[in-house]
């Protein structure tokens, strides 16, 4: 486990590091393409088009967050936001199309992005996003109202 304000740079790296080595294991002829946590799972190439459509707001955030943060927190907060500001760029270098994004995905940087969705700071924006844009999309199909509805009594 990684201490806490551990640099961002080698937190990235880690996490890439472990979302490569998930995607070369093997299970008989299947082989894993993301982490797939959750029951809605974040692709690598959906981090990718959120970080390029909602990073800035996530980043806002964040910063409203640093002025409650006490000092070696605040300076650990400020390092990460100064790195997923390069990564928001990056997600922004093609146009707004998923197989432009599939591309940066499946690139090293694209990892290093998509290991966002298990930074502590920023992974809750981008799995709060995603969810969100699944519930928008049941509810465009119609299949929203009956598959999310309570069964109670």
């Amino acid at each position: 486990m990684l201490a806490p304000g551990a640099p961002t740079a080698a937190i990235t790296t880690i996490c890439g590091q472990l979302i490569g080595a998930l995607g070369k294991q093997t299970r008989g002829r299947a082989t894993s393409s993301t982490t797939a946590l959750g029951y809605n799972q974040l692709l690598a190439t959906n981090t990718i088009e959120i970080v390029a459509e909602s990073g800035a707001r996530f980043i806002a955030g964040l910063l409203a967050r640093i002025a409650t943060l006490p000092e070696p927190e605040k300076s650990a907060l400020e390092s990460k936001i100064a790195t997923v500001r390069k990564m928001v760029a990056f997600a922004r270098s093609v146009p707004d199309d998923w197989n432009q994004h599939e591309v940066l995905a499946n690139t090293p940087k694209g990892l290093g992005v998509h290991a966002l969705n298990l930074d502590v700071d920023f992974g809750p924006y981008l799995q709060t996003q995603k969810l969100m844009d699944s519930v928008v999309f049941a509810r465009r199909k119609g299949t929203m109202a009956r598959s999310l509805r309570p069964n109670w009594k």
